[in-house]
């Protein structure tokens, strides 16, 4: 579990006599602990919906990381690693002109990360920010590197093989490296709701398997039904972006993408709808809310096949909510677009500050200004985590979560860590 500290200083008394001392000590040893309070004790009780966030705050606990590495010469075609403070591979890509390019998705909480040769087990550790660097590999990593067998003749040696007997693929990673990637939803859009963002709660983990070129061949997608406390009929649909870089997504121009398991969205392209009707499908009919019946969360996967010279070799989910009896009335995490099908009607009414316009081409930054409340506040949350307790129906978020309070008022500078530190008595545990 992680914790952080912040201390403010401490008065020192000098001048004292002899018999003072131990009354000193004990004094500064008083002020000493009640000035050094942990992040995890909220200083104030606060409604999710009288927070006051400032309009530029983007809600996001995830951030994207680009890594450049250049190398000395003549070593062409090896790999390099990027990982976690853990050493657990984030990701792997390919050395091309002396040059190798890390583009990866990470929780705000990581706060470093490790370039590393394994062919060499040379390494340097760096802050999770955008850097670039320089790694002299050993004048041996060449000869290495060739000596190595490659039983299905890729140019990538068994050893550093995901697949090592099979031509047609090389790299596998997994998204978030570590943990799930959350999605909550308040089903009232554009109406204010309860703010316990259980109405529908889902996690998933993505694997993105690549050729030796490093290009996107296939992926895999695990879902898990956290919660569904929503008394609406309600589907759920994924929209694969191309990620760019950064904050900047793009539209792949044409259909880049063939389902496996799912149902192909027939009005939108690179779409999949994952539930027609969330409750309908449900194995077990549970809520996960404290309230109505509880069950282990139920996971649904599904594959795609990727065509990268349309898509690229890097994609992105853009989760949305539907009406089961009407696709066109969507609900998207704070700053998404809607689909190019999604009515319009409803946007900026109610509570809802969202514009009334999109072009759905090109490329674009997010987040944008979507399914945002006028106090910008949102109807969907998305954040890396391991083992997130969902919110008890009728309980505010803020009540679960009291550190987010601080964490949003900062803009996201203060109280990275507030998913760790839930208050027990408003979270769902798991059956």
């Amino acid at each position: 579990m992680l914790r952080y500290y912040s201390c403010y200083p401490v008065i020192v008394i000098t001048n004292l006599s002899f018999r003072f001392i131990p009354w000193a000590v004990s004094l500064l040893v008083l002020v000493g602990f009640s000035a050094c309070k942990k992040d995890d004790q909220p200083t104030k009780s606060t409604a999710f919906a009288d927070l006051r966030v400032a309009q530029s705050f983007d809600w996001s606990s995830i951030r994207n990381i680009i890594v450049n590495v250049t190398v000395n010469e003549g070593n062409n075609g090896q790999v390099i690693d990027l990982l976690d403070a853990n050493g657990a591979r984030i990701d792997r890509t390919l050395i091309v002109a002396n040059k190798a390019r890390f583009n990866v998705r990470l929780s705000t909480v990581d706060q470093d990360m490790i370039i590393k040769s394994p062919v060499t087990g040379q390494q340097i550790v760096r802050p999770t920010v955008n850097t670039t660097e320089f790694l002299t590999l050993n004048s041996n990593a060449a000869a290495l590197w060739s000596a190595a067998s490659d039983s299905d003749g890729d140019s990538i040696p068994d050893a550093w093989d995901d697949f090592p007997n099979n031509p047609n693929l090389a790299f596998s990673t997994r998204m978030p490296h570590v943990g799930e990637h959350y999605l909550l939803f308040d089903d009232n859009w554009p109406t204010k709701g309860d703010h316990d963002f259980n109405d529908v709660a889902i996690s998933a983990v993505y694997k993105f398997d690549r050729n030796a070129d490093g290009r996107l061949i296939q992926g895999r997608v695990d879902i898990s039904l956290l919660a569904f406390s929503s008394e609406k009929a309600l589907g759920l649909g994924m929209e694969l972006f191309t990620a760019v870089a950064g904050s900047t997504f793009a539209y792949p121009f044409g259909n880049a993408v063939a389902f496996n398991g799912v149902r192909a969205d027939s009005m939108v392209q690179n779409t999949a709808i994952i539930y027609e009707n969330i409750r309908q499908e449900q194995r077990i009919r549970y809520t996960n809310d404290g309230v109505g019946a509880s069950a282990m969360p139920e996971i649904k996967s599904f594959s795609f096949n990727w065509m990268a010279n349309i898509g690229g070799d890097y994609v992105w989910p853009n989760f949305f909510l539907f009406d089961a009896s009407d696709r066109t009335s969507e609900v998207h995490l704070f700053g998404y677009p809607p689909t190019i099908v999604a009515n319009f009607s409803k946007f900026a009414t109610t509570d809802d500050a969202s514009i009334r316009n999109w072009r759905w081409n090109g490329s674009f930054a997010m987040p944008n200004a979507f399914y945002r409340s006028f106090r910008n506040l949102p109807w969907g949350m998305e954040f890396f985590h391991q083992g997130f307790k969902t919110v008890l129906d009728g309980s505010d978020i803020t009540e679960a979560y009291p550190l987010l309070v601080n964490w949003a008022e900062s803009s996201g500078q203060n109280n990275l860590s507030w998913r760790f530190f839930p208050k027990n008595q408003f979270v769902f545990q798991n059956p």
